[in-house]
């Protein structure tokens, strides 16, 4: 699936603002249709993720993630990593972006 990536933080707000959440063990997804092309953003936060190293993998874990799943819905989503996604298996993580990305 190709997708942008959310910068501005006018989107950002919109989403938090509007969006649907929806909760797993590995990340927290709050999501809007969107009539435009897909869109992400992805948040690790100092918080959860002490190392920066561990941050920069979750995020390029998500969006590799995001590109193996499939779905022909057009979306504005923000992602944000849990501490268990550093642990859960990448298939696991794929199964599961794409369950709630359908339940959009």
């Amino acid at each position: 699936m190709q997708f942008t990536t959310i910068k501005d933080k006018a989107q950002f707000d919109r989403i938090f603002k509007n969006g649907v959440k929806f909760v797993t063990p590995f990340f927290v997804m709050l999501a809007l249709k969107s009539e435009e092309t897909n869109s992400f953003g992805f948040i690790a936060t100092k918080k959860v993720f002490k190392r920066s190293v561990d941050r920069n993998y979750c995020r390029r874990k998500l969006k590799a993630a995001i590109n193996r799943a499939n779905s022909n819905r057009n979306v504005s989503c923000v992602i944000i990593a849990r501490s268990q996604l550093l642990k859960c298996e990448f298939e696991t993580l794929v199964t599961s972006l794409a369950i709630e990305i359908d339940k959009i």
